[in-house]
């Protein structure tokens, strides 16, 4: 409780709250249970939070005096937020141009995308169908698209069936929000199998 305390005490603020109803909640449950030590808990914790500051206030006279290196030091930062501030920039462009630019053809090549043309093409040739429910924001979906998708052996299962990637970001969407309810979808990636 003590180290916990004085974690606290630097973090301080919002974050003390979680620390301090733990703590709280520990030092009950330790009483209810006969243990007397859950009484020192909380005291334990408020000696934590305060203990820090006299040892730095103590320490204050040793910190370096401002100068040239505190100009260098801030210039370094700047460098640095700005750095921050390209990247994410770079990022959410990206997304942007991602998602903007992102069909239901580009899903995977070969893979249908109409549900009604998949349903008369299952009928034609006596295949099941692979409904494979994807996004563009999801990891799982890509990796599958770079990697599983991409071996030959799943390739050639495939061809036990017929394939359709559904693209199902946009659940506001009436036509997919009713797919989805109509699958139970909660999550991508989902594959669901029609025979």
């Amino acid at each position: 409780a003590m180290l916990l305390g004085g974690i606290s005490a630097v973090l301080a603020g919002a974050c003390v709250a979680p620390v301090l109803i733990w703590v709280l909640l520990l030092a009950t449950d330790l009483y209810a249970k006969g243990s007397f030590i859950g009484i020192f808990l909380p005291l334990l914790l408020g000696i934590g939070m305060a203990l820090p500051w006299p040892l730095l206030g103590a320490g204050v006279s040793r910190i370096p005096k401002p100068g040239a290196w505190m100009e260098r030091v801030k210039q370094a930062f700047g460098v640095l937020i700005l750095i921050f501030a390209a990247y994410y920039l770079f990022l959410s462009i990206s997304l942007f141009r991602l998602q903007s630019g992102q069909s239901n053809a580009e899903a995977l090549p070969g893979w249908e995308t109409d549900l009604i043309t998949a349903v008369e093409m299952a009928k034609s040739q006596q295949k099941p169908i692979l409904l494979y429910f994807w996004g563009v924001t999801c990891k799982s979906c890509t990796a599958m698209k770079k990697t599983t998708f991409q071996n030959d052996e799943v390739k050639a299962e495939l061809e036990n069936f017929i394939p359709v990637a559904f693209q199902a970001d946009d659940g506001k969407d009436p036509l997919v929000a009713a797919v989805l309810k109509q699958f139970r979808v909660i999550g991508m990636p989902t594959y669901v199998v029609l025979k």
